[in-house]
């Protein structure tokens, strides 16, 4: 149960006038909410995960989303999410404590090429400051992973080429569950 609130704003501009911009969206927000009974993701000294039920919680963050494009072909995406959660549990040793399983910091870029029927993007996520555990004991180790593609359009088919965590780092899901390292994706489309 909660109460949630949140408020924002866009900004649309087109640039029809200009050779280099041609057109600026940015969208901001500001969000809360106010929890009771939250069913969370927690982990132990040990590793062992288990699902936990926190009495309150607090959650408040802002978000930023733009996307620019320029020069006729290109798009520059860019999105901030920055939030604070404080566990407002019962128990002492608990409350004031932050939320596990939530990054306090979120940054993704990504910059895109499109040319008639191509396509070729680059992509950077990075997650900062998570805790594994409700004692905030087990900090996650920070992800930084770096995404590339390509596609092409021939007729009613489409051929996507992926290349998910290029410089093929390790992260972990969860405390002691790794994630793929570096994996390629080719898929083909075709629509009726």
């Amino acid at each position: 149960k909660g109460i949630n609130f949140d408020a924002g704003f866009i900004v649309k501009k087109n640039f029809t006038n200009s050779k280099i911009l041609n057109a600026l969206r940015i969208e901001t927000c500001y969000f809360s909410s106010k929890v009771t009974d939250l069913i969370t993701k927690t982990f132990d000294a040990r590793g062992v995960g288990k699902f936990v039920n926190i009495s309150s919680a607090y959650i408040e963050g802002w978000e930023l989303d733009t996307n620019l494009r320029f020069l006729k072909y290109f798009t520059l995406t860019t999105k901030i999410t920055l939030q604070d959660t404080e566990n407002q549990n019962k128990i002492p040793v608990f409350n004031g404590k932050e939320l596990p399983g939530r990054f306090k910091e979120v940054y993704f870029n990504k910059l895109e090429a499109k040319f008639k029927k191509f396509k070729i993007y680059a992509e950077r996520l990075v997650q900062k400051h998570m805790y594994y555990d409700t004692a905030n004991l087990l900090p996650a180790k920070d992800k930084d992973e770096i995404n590339v593609g390509f596609s092409v359009l021939y007729k009613k088919f489409k051929f996507t080429l992926t290349v998910k965590n290029l410089m093929d780092k390790h992260f972990e899901d969860f405390n002691g569950y790794p994630m793929p390292g570096r994996a390629i994706f080719a898929t083909l489309q075709y629509n009726f």
